[in-house]
């Protein structure tokens, strides 16, 4: 089956109405981003509500694209894929928005997507099984720019929001 590529639009910083979400909604976004599969009624227990007002308050989030979905986090290397790269792709044709559905369509390997600042004009994050696997994908990827890689060693993720102003 093929994947489904949904491009998650970042807004600028300094746009959309944090008076939008309350501190209640705050609590509930805290325990979602530390466990995603909380139920509501260990979440009301965390933040003081009843199960049923804290279904109604992540349906409003999620209705007002606060919440945008739930992932699913799979350790790559258990499915063969021992290393991951970033790739970072340089040139005049970086700068098109085409390439990042290109990218994801035609390759695989390409896990995240990142436009850039900087010289760079993209940033991606690969999954290969082996070195030489690597070095396919840098190949298949040289047609889309100047590839720059760099093999990640260690990997840590904030399992949390950022701090409110």
């Amino acid at each position: 089956m093929p994947l489904s590529v949904k491009h998650a639009k970042i807004p600028p910083m300094g746009t959309g109405s944090p008076s939008e979400v309350d501190a209640l909604d705050r609590a509930i976004l805290d325990v979602l981003a530390g466990d995603a599969r909380t139920s509501m009624a260990e979440i009301g227990r965390r933040v003081g509500l009843a199960p049923s007002t804290v279904t109604e308050r992540v349906r409003r989030l999620e209705h007002r694209g606060v919440i945008r979905g739930y992932r699913l986090d799979v350790d790559l290397s258990k499915l063969g894929f021992a290393l991951s790269a970033l790739v970072r792709l340089t040139g005049q044709n970086v700068s098109s928005h085409a390439l990042l559905g290109k990218v994801i369509d035609r390759v695989p390997e390409v896990q995240h997507c990142h436009r850039v600042t900087g010289q760079e004009g993209w940033v991606l994050t690969v999954a290969v099984r082996d070195v030489a696997h690597l070095e396919s994908v840098i190949e298949t990827l040289a047609h889309y720019g100047l590839p720059t890689t760099s093999v990640i060693l260690s990997s840590w993720t904030a399992e949390r929001l950022p701090p409110q102003s």
